[in-house]
């Protein structure tokens, strides 16, 4: 009985992400289920060989351990620090938006490695913040990592695109398979020491790791679904 429960809430938070894409908080909500769901077990199996040289004790960010994104802006431009730096600020994010996750087994600690590195995942790959890409993204996550959320939120925007017929369905399409073709190229990211590279060029862990960056896309996906007068909110994913 409890995990028929469980699979009813999923599909209730799932149906009000779609309806309210905006809330990033509401979508993590989705976290919990989908460990005690189990959903989790094939992304710890997948990425645990390429995380085994990490140090999470020592790696994740907590409220005693914050990036500081002025101090990053210091490094070379082209490197990784700069690069994430010039991406967080540009775009108004905050290195410890996604803290709040408590760690008490393997399975919350790849979750929450995965939070806090999800903004490091758009600076290798490409993927701009727009909906789309971030769609795109989601691909490249689960082709990677198996991460339960990823599907979720494709599946989401889906069944928003059924429910408005969005003029531009196709870019999202394509994105998604771009994302998830470029994730099934490249090797194992998870299990990048990210913090020890800050200073490594950009270009030279990209190539190390077979990625090859997307172009962000060029349309305006939000202001074409604001246009409508049937659809009055946009979509907006994250890990």
């Amino acid at each position: 009985m409890r995990k028929i429960w469980l699979r009813i809430k999923l599909f209730y938070f799932l149906v009000r992400v779609a309806k309210n894409p905006y809330d990033a908080a509401l979508a993590l909500r989705l976290n919990p289920i989908l460990i005690e769901l189990g959903c989790v077990d094939q992304s710890l199996a997948k990425t645990r060989v390429a995380s085994s040289s990490i140090a999470f004790d020592r790696f994740l960010i907590s409220a005693n351990k914050t990036v500081d994104l002025y101090d990053l802006q210091k490094c070379a431009p082209g490197t990784l620090g700069f690069v994430y730096a010039e991406h967080m600020l540009s775009n108004g994010l905050s290195p410890e938006f996604f803290n709040s996750l408590k760690v008490v087994d393997e399975k919350t600690r790849f979750l929450l490695r995965m939070r806090q590195t999800h903004d490091l995942w758009h600076v290798m790959t490409g993927f701009s913040t727009s909906v789309e890409d971030e769609l795109g993204l989601q691909a490249f996550l689960f082709a990677q990592t198996r991460y339960p959320l990823a599907p979720m939120l494709i599946g989401a925007a889906f069944l928003r695109i059924g429910m408005t017929n969005h003029p531009l369905s196709n870019v999202v399409f394509e994105r998604v398979t771009l994302g998830w073709s470029r994730g099934l190229q490249a090797t194992e990211m998870f299990g990048i020491d990210w913090e020890n590279n800050w200073n490594t060029p950009l270009d030279s862990l990209r190539a190390q790791h077979s990625i090859r960056p997307v172009e962000p896309s060029k349309v305006d996906f939000n202001q074409s679904e604001v246009s409508k007068a049937t659809v009055p909110q946009t979509m907006a994913y994250t890990s």
